[in-house]
């Protein structure tokens, strides 16, 4: 076990390397590097389950050139004082038509502190953009099989609406889930919906708040609120 997962880490650092470094890049594509930190209440994951016992704090590494994108991620439990999980993600953007868009992922999840199987996932999501501002997404998460858990996947479909009042970008959303083996669930996963604020503090600096209710379809997850707050930094 502790091989494979030696492989996973050393495969997710390929393929996040391999998103940096690609030779496919145009020159002329500027290197973008974003740093954010932020408090959720709770630490809620795909199909819908909570991850933490307390606030979960939040800080996130964003790498982009041109379509390419690296990212990683991690989560602090407030509460047991330990980082439950850091998820290192290489994607490939794709313009397929004026308002339609994909983007895809490989996707590698490990918990130092809760002694977890690593699990590697391939993602997609689709996005149609209205002219009114209204978009549509498909998203499917394919996960792979390790030593705990069998294949899986899955699917969400969501809708949204952004819109400003004056200096502030506000956005409207909801989704729903269907799973077919996704960490052990079969069937409706939850219902969201968001409302989502954001300001561009300086040229540099900008901050959001965010409100989701969960709404459980499924008797393995909980209804719950989940409020954040973020503080976004670009180099």
């Amino acid at each position: 076990m502790e091989q494979t997962n030696q492989i996973k880490m050393l495969t997710a650092g390929a393929v996040l390397m391999g998103t940096l470094l690609s030779p496919t890049l145009q020159a002329e594509d500027n290197l973008n590097v974003s740093l954010s930190t932020g408090l959720q209440s709770v630490n809620t994951r795909a199909p819908g389950m909570i991850f933490s016992e307390g606030e979960s704090l939040r800080n996130t590494l964003v790498i982009n050139k041109g379509n390419l994108t690296g990212i990683i991620w991690s989560d602090y439990d407030t509460k047991k004082g330990q980082v439950n999980e850091v998820d290192f993600i290489g994607c490939y953007f794709s313009k397929l038509s004026e308002n339609l868009s994909s983007n895809t992922c490989v996707e590698h999840y490990t918990y130092p502190k809760l002694g977890y199987d690593s699990d590697t996932l391939l993602t997609n999501s689709l996005n149609y953009k209205f002219d009114n501002d209204i978009d549509f997404t498909l998203n499917t998460k394919h996960h792979f099989e390790n030593d705990s858990v069998e294949s899986g996947q899955l699917y969400q479909v969501g809708v949204g609406k952004n819109f400003s009042l004056g200096d502030v970008n506000l956005r409207a959303s909801g989704e729903i889930g269907y799973c077919d083996n996704f960490f052990g669930c079969d069937g409706l996963t939850v219902g969201r919906v968001e409302l989502s604020a954001s300001k561009d503090l300086t040229d540099k600096l900008s901050a959001s708040l965010s409100f989701q209710r969960q709404f459980s379809l499924n008797d393995n997850f909980e209804t719950t609120n989940v409020v954040g707050a973020n503080l976004i930094y670009k180099f």
